[in-house]
Order: structure tokens, then C-alpha cells, then sequence
């Protein structure tokens, strides 16, 4: 997954990404297109939406443009999976009365309302919403005319209260004409139920618009929380399966592998693509950038990423595993542009595709000469990546760099 809302992503380097993809056998890349810092689409339908919410004019995916991303990602065995991630982590771009709790810098005041700046939503009860979600996802149709499978995004929707949560927004004066509109549905503000509703509203809607647009097979994220007032969780709701069909839907879950929500989603039927925070996460262990102190997720270390597949397989029933459809390496760009994107992916997403494809029954220290060969390829390809080792490991015998796993502590 490349994220190019943070950062505008070129359609050159995308196309390296996918060179790299083909090199390494991983063959989705997903796009997450669109959140609250741009709206690098240009949609015809809506050039409001586009001229708010790009960073410059330059920095916009035209329809021609993923045209011939796909064709070039076609090639080389490789699918695009565009996401417009909503009803949450929107704001740029939109109309002011078609989004709430939206704020950028005012001194952090952001902070109260989101987990990053800037803070947004959409405002559901404005019906205009939906035609422009119609004309995003018709678009996005025509730029993606042979693809299979639409990310409707669905992450982490702020709810929260007037009364002291540390974030807040459809359950505050901030989200005012999302509670007018509950009073006169004659719905309580204080009942989770209202919430869920409305969340699952908003999912069946979207979900119908994308497949008049003649979208047919859906992804959205998922991950376990626990219950609190202020980011609720839809897809632990037992209704779930009956808001998103599992036929039609394929869940992403990125919460931690312990307690992992995966496991009950595979048991109510939903397939499930790997996404766990804790291993694959590319941008963990950056610099803090909203305060020092560093980032919120240590480093995930190639070593982790290669053992993640069999990790993971240990914690599922035979029947559950059958339902896990893959994994994905993802490239949140918070602290990542065109210039260190490609280091921060390569070669590690290589070590997970070696686990995902060939099933290991050995470890790390077993496939790091592999790692090492191809880290080499992809410098003979003119492909950006992380060095592993000095030069003088690589010419050595394999392993000669690296110490041997051992069951005993090692005391410092």
C-alpha cells in the first residue's frame, strides 16, 4: 500500500514501486488515494473537490494517468486497488458544509478531534455528500476500467462527546448538524446504537453508489478496539455481515496480531488480508513529527516481517487460515515522499512476499542471503532500497555478517 494524500506520490515512482512488485511477486498495489490533507484526483464532475484539494496543480492523478498505470502494472503482474477512504479521514477539498470537525494548524486545536492534522468527516446529514461520493467512485470506475476490487476505506470514525473525551466529533456541538439531525429523527445522542446506525447508514449507501458506478467486490479496513467513547468499532458489531455482505466484501485488519479482530471476522464468513500494525507497518519507527519522542510504532525490522506469515498461522484454526488471502506491506507517508519511500520499502516488503509465496519452514537467518542477492537486484535495476549490510558481508560467504539465532538470552 502507497498512501498519496500525505505525500503526493509521482506516477514514475508508483511505476518503480511496481517494477519492484513485479521483482518481488507481490501483486496488489493498493492505493490509499484520498485523506483529510488532499484530494489529488482530478474528477471531472467535481473540480470544486480537485482545485481545494490539491497541493499544487501539478500534483493530481488525472484518469489517463492510472490508465496507463494499470496497463504498465498489468505487465508485470501486477493489480491496482484504488481506496477513497471515508466517512472519516476526509477535509481537504470538500465543502465546508459537507464535512465537520475540520480544522488544519490553529495551535493544535486539531488534536481534539483527530489522531493527526487535519482533523475531518463527512457530514452525513447533508444529502449532497452522496452525489459527490456518486461522482468520485463513477470516476474512479473509468480510471480503473479493468479492475476488480474498490477500497470504500472506513477507518477509525471519531465519535466522542461534549464531555471530557480526549477527541470528539459526531457526538459534539462540532458535528452540530449531524445532531440536529438525530433530534429530529428522534434518535438519543447517548445510545452507541444511534452512532453505529449511522455508520452503518453511510456504509450501505456508499457501498450502493460504488456498485451503480459498476464497482462489484469492496474492501474496508478493520481492527479490534476496545469498547470507549470515542472511536467505535462497526465491524465488531454482530449486524455487520448484514451491512457488508460477506460475498461482496474482503476486510483489511490492521490492528495487532494478539486479540487480533481477523480471527472473528474470518468466522463470520469475511475474507481477510493481513495488515497488522505490529509487523508491516513501513513507516513505523520514523521521527515523531507532530512532537518529538519519535513515532508512535517502533521499527518493523525485516527479520519480523519474514516471521510474520508463521506467526500469524499459529494464532488461527485450520479454517480461519483459509480464509486469510494475503498480507500487505504499507507505506503510510506521513514522513515519506517521492524520495525515501521506495528505502523505506525495499528490500523488506521482499522478505514478507518470500514468506507469503513459499510458506517457510526455516527462519530469517536462512533466507537473509536471498535477501541480500535481491537487495542487489534491485540496485542493478536503478530501484531505491535500504542497505542491509556493508559491502564486505555481501562479498564475503553467506551469513558471514550475521549471528545465528539462539534460544539463550543474550545479556547486555
Amino acid at each position: 500500500m502507497v498512501d498519496t494524500s500525505r505525500h503526493f506520490m509521482p506516477i514514475d515512482n508508483l511505476k518503480r514501486i511496481i517494477r519492484g512488485m513485479g521483482m518481488a511477486k507481490l501483486n496488489i498495489l493498493h492505493l490509499h488515494l484520498t485523506d483529510a490533507q488532499s484530494f489529488p484526483l482530478d474528477v471531472p464532475a467535481q473540480q470544486g473537490l480537485t482545485n481545494k484539494g490539491v497541493y499544487s496543480p501539478e500534483q493530481v492523478y488525472t484518469a489517463e494517468d492510472f490508465q496507463d498505470l494499470s496497463a504498465y502494472a498489468e505487465l508485470r503482474g501486477v493489480e491496482v486497488v484504488p481506496e477513497i477512504d471515508a466517512p472519516a479521514h476526509v477535509g481537504k477539498g470538500w465543502d465546508e458544509d459537507m464535512v465537520v470537525c475540520h480544522k488544519d494548524w490553529e495551535n493544535g486545536g486539531w488534536a481534539g478531534m483527530a489522531v493527526e492534522p487535519p482533523s475531518g468527516q463527512l457530514n452525513l446529514a447533508n444529502e449532497a455528500v452522496y452525489d459527490v461520493l456518486g461522482d468520485i467512485y463513477s470516476h474512479l470506475r473509468q480510471a480503473f476500467p479493468k479492475g476488480s476490487v474498490f477500497h470504500l476505506g472506513g477507518d477509525e470514525v471519531i465519535i466522542g462527546n461534549d464531555d471530557g473525551a480526549w477527541a470528539k466529533c459526531w457526538n459534539s456541538t462540532l458535528a452540530q448538524p449531524i445532531l440536529d439531525m438525530l433530534e429530529s429523527q428522534g434518535l438519543d445522542r447517548n445510545d452507541r446504537a444511534t452512532f453505529y446506525g449511522l455508520w452503518a447508514n453511510f456504509t450501505k449507501r456508499s457501498m450502493a453508489l460504488a456498485r451503480d458506478a459498476g464497482h462489484k467486490k469492496f474492501m474496508l479496513w478493520a481492527g479490534y478496539q476496545a469498547p470507549n467513547d470515542v472511536s467505535y468499532s462497526l465491524a465488531q458489531q454482530p449486524e455487520f455481515p448484514s451491512i457488508a455482505p460477506t460475498e461482496d466484501v474482503t476486510m483489511m485488519v490492521w490492528d495487532t496480531l494478539k486479540g487480533t479482530l481477523a480471527k472473528n471476522l474470518t468466522s463470520s464468513g469475511y475474507d481477510v488480508i493481513l495488515a497488522h500494525s505490529d509487523y508491516v507497518y513501513m513507516d513505523c519507527g520514523g521521527s515523531g513529527w507532530v512532537r518529538p519522542g519519535g513515532y508512535w510504532c517502533p521499527l518493523n525490522e525485516w527479520y519480523s516481517m519474514y516471521e510474520y506469515m508463521r506467526d500469524a498461522r499459529g494464532t488461527f484454526t485450520a479454517e480461519e487460515w483459509g480464509r486469510v488471502k494475503g498480507s500487505q506491506a504499507l507505506s503510510w507517508s506521513e514522513a515519506a515522499d517521492e524520495f525515501n519511500t521506495e528505502i523505506r520499502l525495499w528490500p523488506r516488503a521482499a522478505a514478507l512476499a518470500e514468506s507469503l509465496w513459499s510458506e517457510p519452514t526455516t527462519g530469517w537467518y536462512e533466507a537473509a542471503p536471498r535477501l541480500m542477492r535481491f537487495k542487489s537486484r534491485l540496485s542493478a535495476a536503478s530501484i531505491p532500497s535500504e542497505a542491509m549490510q556493508p559491502t564486505f558481508c555481501e562479498q564475503g560467504p553467506p551469513n558471514g555478517c550475521y549471528l545465528k539465532p539462539s534460544s539463550e538470552k543474550v545479556v547486555v
